[in-house]
């Protein structure tokens, strides 16, 4: 998930946090079968907006870290998880989400690396800088 300082701590969060650790709690109630790795990537600070986007902005100056990030995601930091963690490593079992801009970076990151991520979870979904190069 991205934008970890939101993921699951009020006091490092940027307004409220997502409450995500006691939706799972709250889950597993209901279905003791279920399990789940729950990796929050904090953002970059100043950094967020270019990294969470793979074109460049012009008009707002930010962007073009995204593909790099994605990159990282993929090829470093997931194979990190799946070898130091108990994981189902197929895509049908791996989600990848964000808010905003993370859900930008995380669609974005999904159709790159579709062998890897068989769901986004998208929240707040903006596209408004874009003009169309993630539907190409």
């Amino acid at each position: 998930m991205q934008d970890g300082q939101n993921v699951f701590d009020e006091a490092t969060s940027w307004g409220s946090e997502w409450a995500v650790d006691e939706t799972l709690e709250q889950m597993a109630l209901n279905d003791s079968a279920l399990e789940a790795i729950v990796v929050a990537i904090d953002h970059g600070g100043d950094q967020r907006n270019n990294e969470y986007n793979f074109t460049i902005n012009e008009e707002y100056g930010f962007g073009g870290k995204g593909q790099a990030y994605a990159a990282f995601l993929a090829e470093t930091l997931k194979p990190y998880i799946d070898s130091h963690y108990r994981t189902l490593i197929e895509p049908e079992h791996t989600i990848i989400a964000g808010s905003s801009f993370g859900a930008y970076v995380s669609l974005y990151t999904a159709i790159r690396y579709p062998d890897l991520f068989g769901c986004v979870g998208g929240f707040s979904f903006v596209m408004w800088h874009d003009n169309g190069p993630l539907f190409n």
